[in-house]
């Protein structure tokens, strides 16, 4: 007959016998988890692409539905910047870098400054 094994060893037995399973079972958990994670956080990254995408098409398309106004003009067509309708109003003219930036003569920032188009669409809802 063998002699038993020291108390040692079937400490060290059963350590190891509850430990591998329960390692085992927390790595496969942890696996699914980031799997689960990383088709979050793609379908995240595609949601924000998307709605990237979408807001730069629509400024895209409000440039483009300006310019195809503005290419409507007359003054424009014929090369005469000073009469077209946004630099007329402004006195000395001013350069197409400061575009957003001319007032007509005299005129003061304040919140209600509105450009006569502005001003002419807010008035033709009613």
């Amino acid at each position: 007959m063998k002699p038993p094994r020291p108390l040692r060893w079937q400490f060290l037995t059963l350590f190891v016998g509850l430990l591998v399973p329960t390692l085992l079972f927390v790595g496969v958990l942890l696996w699914y988890f980031a799997a689960s994670e990383r088709t979050r956080v793609e379908q995240d990254v595609q949601t924000e692409a998307h709605g990237l995408s979408v807001a730069f098409d629509r400024e895209i398309h409000g440039v483009l539905t300006t310019l195809q106004a503005l290419a409507t003009s007359p003054s424009l067509a014929a090369h005469d910047l000073p009469a077209f309708p946004p630099f007329s109003d402004v006195q000395g003219g001013c350069r197409a870098s400061d575009f957003h930036h001319c007032l007509p003569a005299g005129a003061t920032i304040t919140p209600s400054t509105k450009p006569k188009i502005v001003t002419k669409i807010l008035g033709s809802r009613g």
